[in-house]
């Protein structure tokens, strides 16, 4: 029986051996192949922005018996008000068997994010993926997100084979990608009502709803 995610967190140091198996459990992760180049890397910046927890944070979801499911990286723009999704990671047994990652807790590692992400009133993300096909996986942990239907998605830039990012947040993005396929940089975008309400609720409008966007 696959095991099933029941909450998530912000990661710490104290889960770095539960990040590392998890980690460790793949031949690639996002496409990208573990290398021992690219896991001494992953690894050393784990545990430095695990310590310093500002810019990038590593968001976990765990099982009854506090056994790590899966965890994502969220890194903030420091010029912009965006954020990147740069990894989805789940244990093994998801990942072999893509209609078990609905237990993975993707979703709620996610709904973290983004929920964290609105109360800086970040309202867009962007993250990369292979354009050839909309991947199933990819519907099953946004359909298990609360907070994603807030959002509508484009795709912001197109890479074919070999071509190169030209500007810096692309290049966060794709870096260690494999370039023999046609990757795509998506955007999501909160919808005007909820940012309307953050707003709103924040003190920061003395306005209605259609004051503001029905002129």
């Amino acid at each position: 029986m696959t095991r099933k995610a029941a909450y998530a967190r912000l990661l710490t140091l104290e889960d770095l051996p539960e990040i590392k198996r998890v980690f460790n459990s793949h031949p690639t992760v996002m496409k990208i192949p573990v290398t021992e180049e690219y896991r001494n890397q992953q690894f050393s910046d784990l545990e430095k922005y695990l310590e310093k927890q500002e810019i990038i944070f590593y968001w976990g979801a765990f099982d009854h018996e506090d056994k790590l499911c899966s965890y994502l990286v969220q890194e903030f723009s420091r010029v912009r008000p965006t954020w990147y999704l740069k990894l989805l990671v789940t244990d093994r047994e998801y990942s072999s068997r893509p209609l078990s990652m609905r237990h993975s807790g993707l979703g709620l590692c996610i709904d973290n994010a983004i929920t964290t992400a609105e109360s800086y009133e970040y309202f867009e993300w962007l993250y990369s993926v292979v354009l050839d096909r909309y991947s199933t996986r990819a519907k099953i942990w946004t359909s298990q997100s609360q907070m994603v239907s807030r959002y509508t998605f484009y795709i912001e830039a197109v890479f074919p084979p070999d071509a190169e990012p030209k500007f810096s947040y692309q290049k966060t993005l794709l870096t260690d990608r494999i370039r023999d396929r046609t990757w795509a940089i998506k955007k999501a975008s909160l919808n005007s009502e909820h940012r309307f309400e953050i707003l709103n609720k924040a003190g920061k409008l003395d306005l209605t709803y259609k004051d503001v966007y029905n002129d």
